[in-house]
């Protein structure tokens, strides 16, 4: 089946900055079907999430990354990690007390650059960035 135009009225409901956060936490399905309805299965999330890399770069050094997309302490609970020990800033996935995908960082840019482009990968959007 062809995916249906987006109507520019649903593609506006939500703003660029609403967008990015929905991709940083995990929300990009959620708010998709709220704006489409039972017409968020027939199109894309590229045609949707209308946002660049830059655009939430610029988001990041506004507001930061969203609260709960990661976690900032050391536990045993499964998610995201950007911890600073060591002097280093350790950016990780962690499920089941075992850890994926771990980079360290002199930079606390850096870190979080890396962790942006671990969530944005983990959005099951498919977009890439």
């Amino acid at each position: 089946m062809k995916p249906l135009s987006i109507p520019i009225v649903c593609k506006n409901m939500y703003t660029k900055d609403k967008k990015i956060k929905a991709l940083l936490t995990g929300q990009a399905c959620k708010i998709m079907e709220n704006a489409l309805g039972d017409k968020a299965t027939t199109n894309s999330y590229k045609d949707f999430f209308d946002v660049k890399r830059n655009e939430i770069d610029e988001y990041i050094e506004r507001n930061g990354v969203p609260t709960g997309s990661y976690k900032k302490l050391t536990s045993m609970k499964d998610g995201y990690y950007l911890i600073f020990e060591n002097g280093l800033w350790g950016v990780y996935y962690q499920e089941r007390n075992i850890v994926f995908s771990k980079k360290e960082f002199k930079k606390e840019k850096e870190a979080v650059d890396y962790l942006v482009t671990l969530l944005l990968n983990a959005s099951g959007t498919g977009l890439e960035f």
